[in-house]
């Protein structure tokens, strides 16, 4: 199966995948890669499962990325980043999405991946900080205000 085919087959998401970058909106300038001919799609988890799950801290995105046969998913919240109440707005979110993906999201489990978290406006929020140290012990990266992310040739 292909990422396009385990979105495609996600409860919640059956018309939510979209080539390139396009499901990230206005929010896709914040994110680079190196090489876009390896983008395998992107999905706005938030929107699309906003029916599914309406009170839920839902997180935001996630882009497929082909390195040679291998699709790697980069899960992406794009949040404000102005205090410490902002890493635990973006820790409450990653616990949904865990939670989700070992439900409904279980098709996009066994990828490779990485979480990633977007700042927005002014960025108070500061590096080596207790509130980034405990994120980065659940496996968030803190990119600032834009994500580069590094890939391969294209399958």
């Amino acid at each position: 199966m292909s990422f396009k085919d385990d979105v495609a087959d996600t409860p919640g998401l059956h018309d939510a995948y979209h080539k390139g970058l396009q499901a990230l909106g206005a929010n896709a300038t914040k994110v680079g890669i190196a090489n876009p001919r390896t983008l395998a799609g992107s999905v706005d988890i938030d929107g699309s499962l906003r029916g599914h799950h309406p009170d839920a801290p839902r997180w935001d995105y996630v882009v497929g990325v082909a390195n040679g046969r291998v699709t790697k998913l980069y899960w992406i919240e794009v949040h404000e980043a102005n205090s410490g109440r902002s890493s635990y707005e973006v820790e409450r979110k990653f616990r949904w999405l865990e939670e989700w993906l070992s439900n409904d999201g279980s098709r996009l489990q066994g990828y490779a991946r990485e979480f990633h978290w977007i700042g927005t406006g002014t960025i108070t929020f500061r590096r080596g900080s207790l509130q980034e140290r405990r994120l980065t012990s659940l496996g968030i990266k803190f990119a600032g205000k834009h994500l580069q992310i590094q890939s391969q040739g294209g399958s």
